[in-house]
Formats: structure tokens, C-alpha cells, sequence
């Protein structure tokens, strides 16, 4: 078994394995050189100085590009085309759904990485028989991380029990009677800053998040079981009750998500008027990193 296992995870059906041990047969392969598993390019930004050379103004990581030599295997001819054709359709969207290329450690721990088919299937006639075609395919990644499939939680952070002066450890509290207020250590396993998505639950309110001095306030007051969820959806930040309705109008002016850096951070949760036993925030990320291997 190979340290890391790829597999193509297709919008619809089942996934497609793709070996890569030396010496092991398999219907589908991927083989060596495949590019563009490592690190994703970036674009830097300068300006001319007027004394000599440039000003570096910054760095962006741009779409990544993957060239990947993939085997299709069969029993005969038709059972190869049968091969060619499921990865034809594993490539390929469905609307704006993309398929993913999912790598698997032996640890159990997977991060995947959306794709869309640029080129590579036309050539059909090769040269290695009737029982193996071999593409060079290219696709192209909107967004250039790898993401972990399974989330990191933050807290819940809660209001204490009076009889129970007993909190998480990684949590340090300053509470009144009226308020929860948490100073949280949490860890960023990734390479890049990652969005983190907030879980709201009554009875209390207003709320503040802050991140390295970045955050955001919502004013609402909740009752007893109503819960918002503060999300980026679809590239746009979302403050979504339990009934589905926008709470966006209830924040401050300007208000800025910040983003979780990699390595350990301080994170600033307070919720006015909370009551033990029932009004919590809790926050969950997605770690993401720059390369595979």
C-alpha cells in the first residue's frame, strides 16, 4: 500500500482509484511524471522604483495546473474503452459542481482538491495495444489548496455552572454574570490562513469574534434555542438564523471575518447575557495546505 492513495471523486458516481506502486496493476493508473502536486505558483506584484530596480507591493497564489499521466487498463478492447470512458465522465463538471482529486494518507487523514478538465482524452488510437490507452491531462484548480476533510472544532465556548469553576483547559475566561468572554488558544495545522465558520446559540447576545485584532460584532439578542451561523458561502460571508433569514443587517458597520493564520492564535469570543447550560459559540475550520507528496 502506497503511503498517500489518490483517487478522482466525480460529481456523480462511484470513484475512480488511481494507482501509482510500481509493479501494481490497476484500471486506472497515475504515472510518473505527473506535475503540479506540489507547491501552487504565485504572481508577485511590484512597482519601478525611481532609484534603481522595483518595490515588492505583494504576493498572490494564482489557479493551480495539473498535468497528470493517467493509464486506463481493460481486459480487451471494448473493457479499455469502458475504462477511458468512466474517466472521461469522472473528469468533467456538472454545472458548476467540480470533481476532486482526494489524496488519503495511511494515517486515514484525507485532503482533496477541485478540478476542471481542460484537455488530454482526445487522442484515441495509441501505440500500447488494445488493453492500455496512457492521456496527459490537463486540469486546472480555481482555488490551489489542498483542504482537509475533516474540520477542526473551536470550543464550544460556554457560560460556567456557578457550583463548577472548572473550564476546558485551552480556554482562559474573564465572566460577569451578563457575559462570556474567552481568550482561545487554537492551533492552524495548515500552510495558509483558513475561514473559520462561527455557530451562534442562544439565549444572548450581542456577539464580538476577534482574530489578531480583526473581527466582527453581531448586535442581535437571541432567545432560548435560536442559533445564527456566521459562514463564507459561495465565495460571500453569510449570517443565517435557524430559519434560513439574513442577520447581516444586525452587524456593525465594516465588518471584517478574519481569517485563522497558520500556527497558534488567540482567539477573542465574547457573548453578552449568556446562561449557563445553554448559550454557546463554537467555530470550526478546514485546515488547507500547499502540497502533496
Amino acid at each position: 500500500m502506497a503511503e498517500v492513495e489518490f483517487r478522482i471523486e466525480p460529481v456523480q458516481g462511484n470513484a475512480l482509484p488511481l494507482g501509482t506502486d510500481l509493479g501494481v496493476p490497476g484500471r486506472w493508473r497515475m504515472l510518473s511524471p505527473s506535475i503540479g502536486l506540489g507547491s501552487p505558483a504565485e504572481d508577485p506584484q511590484t512597482a519601478r522604483s525611481p532609484i534603481a530596480g522595483s518595490r515588492f507591493l505583494g504576493s498572490r497564489t494564482v489557479e493551480r495546473a495539473l498535468i497528470l499521466r493517467l493509464e486506463c487498463n481493460g481486459s480487451s478492447r471494448s473493457d479499455t474503452e469502458a475504462a477511458i470512458r468512466s474517466l472521461d465522465r469522472a473528469l468533467h463538471p456538472v454545472g458548476q459542481s467540480m470533481p476532486r482529486l482526494v489524496a488519503r494518507y495511511t494515517s486515514g487523514a484525507e485532503w482533496e482538491l477541485p478540478f476542471t478538465y481542460e484537455s488530454g482524452l482526445e487522442e484515441a488510437y495509441q501505440a500500447w495495444g488494445d488493453r492500455t490507452a496512457e492521456f496527459t491531462v490537463a486540469l486546472l484548480c480555481p482555488q490551489p489548496f489542498w483542504v482537509s476533510r475533516s474540520s477542526v472544532p473551536i470550543g464550544p465556548v460556554a457560560p460556567p455552572e456557578e457550583s463548577d469553576p472548572l473550564l476546558p483547559p485551552l480556554i482562559e475566561l474573564n465572566v460577569s454574570s451578563s457575559t462570556v468572554l474567552g481568550s482561545v488558544q487554537v492551533t492552524n495545522p495548515g500552510d495558509v490562513p483558513v475561514d473559520v465558520a462561527w455557530t451562534i446559540t442562544g439565549p444572548g447576545g450581542p456577539t464580538q469574534i476577534m482574530i489578531g485584532g480583526r473581527g466582527w460584532r453581531l448586535n442581535t439578542v437571541l432567545g432560548v434555542g435560536d442559533v445564527v451561523r456566521v459562514e463564507r458561502q459561495l465565495g460571500r460571508w453569510v449570517v443565517l438564523d435557524q430559519d434560513g433569514e439574513s442577520l447581516r443587517a444586525d452587524m456593525d458597520p465594516a465588518p471584517k471575518f478574519p481569517q485563522l493564520p497558520p500556527g497558534t492564535s488567540t482567539v477573542l469570543i465574547e457573548m453578552a447575557d449568556g446562561v449557563a447550560g445553554q448559550s454557546s459559540v463554537a467555530g470550526a475550520f478546514n485546515p488547507r495546505r500547499r502540497v502533496v507528496f
